[in-house]
């Protein structure tokens, strides 16, 4: 934060308000004692998504460095647009093209990004989705992430990825999600602000 240019008094405010964090546990009908929490912050912390957004700026930075560097090519979209990171709470996305030299600097830069910041990539939580490859290389295998094969499908902010399926039942599974979402609107009142979140 002041590599950043946030003031010290914003910062430790900010520690504090991470640091001193306790929580109790609902276990066979009681309570436990409070405790101190000694990593991540409580559920529903309203300041998390900006945290995420000011920790996440360096991998930003050394991802967007590495495009302009040409050690890394995005996947390109229409509109000669290059998509290459998707940062968004705390799901984060990247898109290259297939090619080993570029899988292997991404891996180099999330390391250098792991060393600067503390953080670790938990392989158990990480997806590989290879769209342009028929079988999956060992340059993939070896990072320990599960790799995304033919007919398996995640979810993604909500949308399914990786499932071979035409466009149409795609944007009516969509259609329906959304239409069940809405439906709400008319069990319970809410206000403009309440609509919009729910959206």
């Amino acid at each position: 934060m002041g590599r950043l240019g946030f003031d010290q008094v914003v910062i430790e405010l900010t520690r504090a308000l991470v640091s001193e964090g306790h929580a109790k546990v609902h276990l066979n009908g009681k309570f436990t004692k409070p405790f101190k929490l000694e990593r991540g912050v409580r559920q529903g912390f309203p300041v998390l998504p900006l945290l995420f957004a000011i920790s996440t700026q360096p991998l930003m930075r050394l991802l967007q460095e590495g495009e302009r560097k040409g050690e890394l090519q995005g996947v390109n979209v229409p509109r000669g647009i290059s998509l290459l990171h998707r940062l968004f709470a705390d799901d984060s996305g990247v898109s290259i093209k297939a090619e080993e030299n570029n899988f292997r600097n991404l891996c180099n830069i999330i390391g250098k990004f792991e060393k600067m910041s503390g953080a670790q990539l938990n392989p158990t939580k990480s997806i590989i989705m290879p769209f342009a490859l028929e079988h999956p290389s060992n340059w993939l295998l070896e990072t320990g992430c599960q790799v995304l094969r033919p007919g398996q499908f995640i979810t993604y902010l909500g949308c399914r990825f990786g499932v071979e399926k035409a466009e149409t039942e795609r944007a009516n599974a969509i259609r329906n999600k959304i239409q069940t979402k809405l439906c709400k609107w008319s069990n319970r009142f809410l206000m403009w602000s309440s609509r919009v979140l729910l959206l």
